[in-house]
């Protein structure tokens, strides 16, 4: 039985990368998962507040145009990482595959 299913519902469970995975999909995968940690929430939501400020506002056929900064990448997936997440059922079936 996988250790992945030893765990209840709603429990808090701390994820540490052993190994990146060579395909892109899986490294997308591990990074939104690590998007679910509350210190990177919160860092997530404050470089959202600060680029929704810093809108780049430029005038293009005689009307206002905003130009948005590019999203940070806060996360990334790199041997050793550590976060911390609640257990879901749709968390279980991503780490048995």
């Amino acid at each position: 039985m996988s250790s992945a299913t030893m765990h209840a519902p709603g429990t808090k469970i701390r994820c540490t990368i052993s190994k990146v995975p060579m395909a892109a999909a899986k490294v997308d995968t591990i990074e939104r998962m690590m998007r679910q940690d509350p210190a990177n929430a919160k860092a997530l939501k404050k470089s959202q507040k600060t680029r929704e400020e810093k809108n780049n506002f430029y005038i293009r056929g005689n009307r206002l145009w905003g130009a948005r900064a590019k999203c940070s990448k806060i996360t990334r997936c790199v041997q050793g990482n550590t976060w911390e997440m609640t257990f879901t059922p749709r968390s279980a079936r991503i780490w048995l595959r």
